[in-house]
């Protein structure tokens, strides 16, 4: 229901109070036939609900104020503000969480940080700098991960787009100087490792069942698109009730 006007609902309460119009136009229905039948329960709620406009402490069917027209406007932005403010705190929450690390990895050769959108790898080590110079960190983002391998010595990560073959053909000492996806793993990390593959690992099943669960729905709505075609063109339904099913299926 749409915000109502103080002015508006003074004037049917002074004129129609007694019928309980000023209770109808505010949506309070139980009120208004309490009021018709009592007729503003005999004059005194009828006076009442005068006073209590005036002093703006009336209220809706939602429990909203009913307020004049320019503090009605006002209570419209302050409303808007706040969830615009709501809205931005929601953001700002979910950045937070996107941007803080989950778990994270030392390799011999750098560090890999997990995150909850995406996987870094920083070769800002000793051991990274040593295999692969003063580089930049590599980000990859789980949506385009199409798996991984961990076989206790070598954490490695294939991208989309990516040949397993290639990486297969490489040689330890191409991984350890080439690989932006690998990491080395020493003897002594090797659980911390194992916890991290089967994190990402998790990660991929979760996305890849949300793509199985996208194309069952595609599929679903298209069949019964179909189906409703051939209610049209049995004269079962009308075009505009097919149209109508057609929009709300392919939403």
């Amino acid at each position: 229901m749409e915000e109502k006007n103080k002015w508006v609902e003074l004037l049917l309460c002074i004129f129609g109070g007694f019928f309980g119009l000023h209770c109808f136009y505010v949506g309070n229905i139980v009120k208004g036939i309490l009021y018709l039948c009592t007729l503003g329960l005999c004059g005194i709620g009828w006076l009442v609900d005068i006073i209590r406009i005036i002093v703006q402490i009336f209220q809706d069917n939602k429990d909203n104020i009913i307020k004049a027209k320019d503090n009605l406007e006002q209570n419209i932005a302050e409303k808007n503000k706040e969830k615009e403010e709501a809205l931005l705190k929601k953001k700002k929450q979910a950045e937070e969480k996107a941007a803080k690390i989950i778990m994270q990895l030392k390799g011999m050769d750098g560090k890999m940080y997990l995150y909850e959108d995406k996987i870094v790898i920083s070769r800002r080590t000793f051991g990274g700098v040593a295999a692969f110079g003063a580089v930049g960190d590599r980000t990859i983002y789980y949506n385009f991960i199409q798996g991984i391998e961990y076989g206790g010595s070598i954490l490695r990560i294939l991208p989309i787009g990516g040949s397993a073959n290639a990486y297969n053909a490489m040689s330890f000492a191409d991984i350890a100087s080439r690989d932006s996806y690998t990491l080395l793993i020493s003897p002594f990390r090797r659980k911390e490792a194992n916890r991290v593959y089967e994190f990402i690992d998790e990660k991929l099943k979760s996305i890849n069942r949300i793509k199985l669960e996208e194309k069952n729905s595609n599929i679903s709505n298209a069949d019964e698109i179909l189906k409703f075609k051939k209610m049209l063109d049995e004269g079962i339904i009308t075009q505009e009730e097919y149209e109508k099913k057609k929009q709300e299926l392919l939403k």
